[in-house]
């Protein structure tokens, strides 16, 4: 088996698991991809066994661990062995139980290859999210869409994959989720960080944000805050602006907020106490989506959670809390922990083909820098295709530097009677629009359509029938890897603002 996520790569991988017997931190078994001097290790397991499925396509959750920087030798290794047992595990089990199989896939942070003894040679705070990630994860996806040994006999449903992360792991649901949009049916961020996630990006994905009320980004004096206070102000700022920038009704930035009421510390934890959340409702005590502006800024500004004020919010609240059973120390506590599967997982489904499309390719995965030569880049970084846009031009250093006054690339697609009409916003001459075989079928014909005189206007350029190209539907899946990700033709633009513009049709995604 050899699924191909990028042509110039060249991977090959066996599912065959690797046997650890050599160090008690790593589970029994697991699988690695390599890539650029880092390593890529994860498990996979399918829970829910014994119920009767209504199809072998299975819904598969891809958790991400806390952990991150710290001075404790294995301290990653041991939060990818206990979070996959004591919090994922637990939690996806229960909902499988009830609703059919649950492919859980569990990566240890992307680490240095290399490593000392049993420890890794560099390992810190953006293990989920460092340059080399991006790659390993969308390589780890395809490889696990196509039928492989680890699952049989059942297989992943491609619309339903989803993201979770918990602390550390939090950080990285942001930005992988931010950076691999169409990989995802939704992303559940828990207790974590956005550290500068591009949100622009993620329209079309399901975001829940899970946080406690008292969870506290670590800190001492007027550097104490509240994680409640970040995710919050992340939503005002940035995601309630995107979603009036970009208009669509009010349903282009889909997301959730959860802030719940949480214990109190237990004595010797003074004010931080990062995972101990109720399951109980009625402790959810914001629950804020996208119409809910007047909500988050109602709570931001009658709760100051920062530095010693936040000190003395949190002695106040502890005054005033009555619980019905002791304080529990543990980092993963499933008895406590909303369960994003009862209230996310059955309602969400990606739409590979989305009518509108916001891509920022300066939001893409970065470029990492090959080990000794900095001034090259590993084969295979670019991301070059989200949804149904394609990235002509390579390498994109000089695409991305080039669009710091065209912004994001806005595009529609739509139909006109008997005509699929592809309506970008921004006319450029570097990407491509691809189209499904069912966009050009049974007679259809195909019109560009540009904006114009800033927008005001707009100018079609009618291109008739279009026929399916056998070289572009293998070179789509060969690059997504994702059989719902496989497009028959693909449309362009030549020219620019000042020449005029054209429309051409692909023969290929080269050309």
């Amino acid at each position: 088996m050899a699924p191909i996520i990028r042509p110039e790569i060249g991977w090959d991988w066996d599912s065959k698991p690797q046997n650890n017997a050599k160090n008690s931190n790593l589970p029994q078994k697991f699988f690695q991809i390599d890539y650029n001097g880092h390593a890529l290790m994860f498990t996979v397991d399918v829970l829910g066994k014994g119920v009767q499925p209504d199809s072998k396509s299975c819904p598969m959750w891809i958790c991400l661990h806390g952990g991150g920087t710290t001075s404790a030798t294995n301290n990653n290794d041991e939060e990818w062995t206990s979070a996959r047992k004591d919090l994922f595990e637990k939690l996806i089990s229960t909902h499988a139980a009830a609703h059919g199989p649950i492919i859980m896939v569990c990566p240890r942070g992307v680490s240095t290859k290399e490593r000392h003894g049993d420890v890794p040679a560099y390992d810190e705070y953006n293990l989920h999210f460092r340059d080399e990630s991006y790659v390993l994860m969308e390589q780890m996806i395809i490889r696990l869409l196509r039928p492989n040994k680890a699952i049989e006999p059942y297989f992943v449903d491609p619309n339903r994959v989803f993201l979770w992360g918990f602390s550390a792991g939090g950080d990285g649901a942001f930005n992988v989720g931010a950076r691999l949009i169409d990989r995802f049916a939704g992303v559940v961020a828990a207790a974590g960080h956005p550290n500068g996630a591009p949100f622009d990006n993620c329209a079309n994905l399901e975001m829940l944000l899970q946080v406690g009320e008292r969870d506290v980004l670590v800190g001492s004096g007027e550097r104490r805050i509240s994680r409640a206070k970040v995710y919050l102000e992340e939503i005002r700022t940035r995601l309630m602006d995107l979603q009036k920038e970009k208009g669509g009704n009010g349903s282009l930035y889909s997301y959730t907020c959860m802030v719940v009421q949480t214990e109190t510390a237990p004595p010797g934890t003074d004010y931080f106490y990062h995972n101990s959340w109720s399951t109980d409702d009625t402790r959810t005590i914001l629950k804020a989506s996208r119409d809910d502006e007047a909500t988050v800024k109602a709570w931001l500004q009658q709760n100051d959670l920062q530095g010693e004020k936040f000190k003395k919010w949190l002695a106040a609240t502890d005054a005033n809390r009555v619980w019905t059973t002791p304080p529990r120390p543990e980092w993963y506590n499933p008895n406590t922990t909303i369960n994003p599967l009862q209230v996310f997982a059955d309602k969400y489904k990606r739409n590979p083909t989305p009518n509108r499309v916001i891509w920022h390719l300066k939001a893409r995965p970065p470029k990492p820098q090959v080990p000794g030569k900095p001034e090259e880049a590993p084969k295979g970084w670019e991301k070059r295709m989200m949804y149904w846009l394609y990235v002509r031009q390579s390498p994109l250093d000089s695409v991305a530097a080039g669009l710091v006054d065209n912004g994001a690339e806005d595009v529609s697609t739509y139909t006109s009677g008997n005509t699929r009409i592809i309506h970008v916003a921004r006319p450029n001459s570097h990407m491509g629009y691809l189209l499904k075989e069912s966009w050009i079928s049974g007679g259809q014909t195909v019109t560009l359509r540009i904006n114009v005189d800033g927008s005001i206007g707009t100018k079609d350029f009618p291109l008739g029938s279009l026929v399916a190209q056998s070289t572009i539907k293998t070179q789509t899946k060969e690059l997504s890897g994702d059989t719902e990700l496989e497009f028959a033709a693909m449309v362009y633009l030549v020219g620019s603002s000042t020449a005029g513009w054209s429309a051409k049709i692909a023969q290929s995604l080269d050309g």
